[in-house]
Order: C-alpha cells, then structure tokens, then sequence
C-alpha cells in the first residue's frame, strides 16, 4: 500500500505559496495605499451633493387617489371597503387601454444613494475577509510561551471580525428598508384617503436617507480605524514571535 507522502507546510506546494506570497502584498500595500485613499473618499462623499439636500427633496409622488380622483380630508363615505380587494383597485388606478398592474416605482432619490454606496459597503468586507485571512496565516503554531505578540494578532482578529460584520448589517438595512416601504406602499394603495400612511412613507424616506449618510461615516470611520490598527501594530502581526522563522506554517 502506497504511503501518502505528507507536507509539512503549504509553501510545499508552489500554486499555494505564490497564492500566499500574493496575499501578503497585496493586503500590506493596501494598507499603506488603498485604506488612506478609501477615507478620503468617503469624507468626499459624506459632503458631496448626494447627502446635502433637505428632508423634503428627497420626498417622491406618491398615489393620490382611486376611482374619482383624490378624496376630501375627514370623508369617511369614500374609504374602500374591508373586504375589497386590492386588485379592484389597482384596476381602477390604471390608465385606460393598459394592464390592470400599476407600477410605483421606489423613492429615486433613495436608490441613487443606494446604488452609490453599496459597491463601497461590499468592497470593505471584502477587504475585512482579505485582511483576516492575513492575519490567520501569519499566526504561528501553539507553542509554550512567547505568545504575547500572538494574542496581539488573536485580539485584532477579533476587532476585525467584528467590523465585517457590522459592514454586513449595512447590506441587511438596504434589504429591510424594500421591503419595508413595500408593504407600507401597498397599504397607500389600498387607503389613498388616509394621510397618516402618506405621511409614514415620507418620514420613513427621510429616515432611511440619514441612515444612510451615517453609514457612509461608519464606512469611512472603518478604513480609518483598521488603518491605524494595522499600522501600529504591523510589525507584531507579522512578526509575532521574536524568533519564528522556523515555526511558521
């Protein structure tokens, strides 16, 4: 039986060191050149035109009305009924000679921000998984004392983790703000009358717009934190041990 001849390390199998080799560069120079670059960026946009408008610029046109036309404050006559159907309606919002479906499209000014700040929000956990696996690979293996430049590494890891998955949340916030407005929407649809649904909409946009400024400062806060993190600490985190030459992976 042929004995399976084992590595001792992965820099036995050259594919693996370069892709290591690679890593290393990358993630340092980015360090020193991409991060700076990425807070500049951010505090950019944070005072670009994209976060400086009013409250009420960022409202859009929302349904006014069913059948005859928007209807009289305080006119209960002219509330639907129960147990009408949303489909019934949606019939009579439609413009003569067209389907039956009528389509309110998102708050436009929203979905630009959106669309501006998420490749930003993905990049930077990107980053964070990148900037993990470097930290994971330059930690050497368990032995007897000498660990004070590992925990170092194990406690940076964790802040690192950590600010990944806080980016992540940012992504959940987008999801939840859709469908959220959606189902408020369709609530709008079925009660034009009702004021207060018109008026939650506008204040749920305007919310939804400071939040999202705010997550542009948390994303420039991030890549300035990691920054000064990785930078002070750099020759611990890749040197942890005061001789390891031998005793890397």
């Amino acid at each position: 039986m042929t004995e399976l001849k084992r590595t001792n390390s992965f820099d036995d199998n050259p594919q693996v060191k370069e892709f290591r080799e690679k890593l290393y560069d990358n993630v340092e120079k980015e360090m020193y050149e991409f991060f700076p670059t990425c807070v500049l960026e951010m505090d950019k946009l944070i005072k670009s035109g994209l976060f400086d408008q009013s409250p009420s610029s960022i409202y859009c046109t929302l349904p006014s009305g069913v059948e005859n036309g928007p209807h009289s404050e305080n006119n209960e006559d002219h509330l639907p009924s129960k147990k009408r159907k949303l489909d019934d309606i949606s019939v009579s919002l439609c413009p003569t000679g067209t389907t039956n479906t009528v389509n309110y499209p998102c708050n436009k000014k929203l979905k630009e921000v959106i669309a501006v700040l998420k490749p930003h929000i993905i990049t930077l956990i990107e980053k964070c998984a990148e900037l993990k696996l470097w930290i994971e690979l330059k930690i050497p293996k368990i032995e007897d004392g000498n660990n004070f430049g590992v925990s170092i590494q194990e406690d940076i890891l964790s802040e690192v983790t950590k600010l990944e998955g806080d980016t992540g949340s940012y992504l959940e916030q987008i999801t939840r703000y859709y469908t959220t407005r959606g189902k408020m929407m369709s609530k709008l649809v079925k009660y034009p009358q009702l004021e207060d649904y018109r008026k939650a909409i506008e204040e749920y946009d305007e919310k939804i717009y400071f939040s999202l400024k705010l997550i542009t400062m948390e994303l420039r806060n991030t890549y300035c934190i990691l920054h000064d993190l990785i930078t002070k600490n750099i020759e611990k985190l890749k040197r942890p041990r005061s001789s390891n030459t031998d005793s890397m992976y």
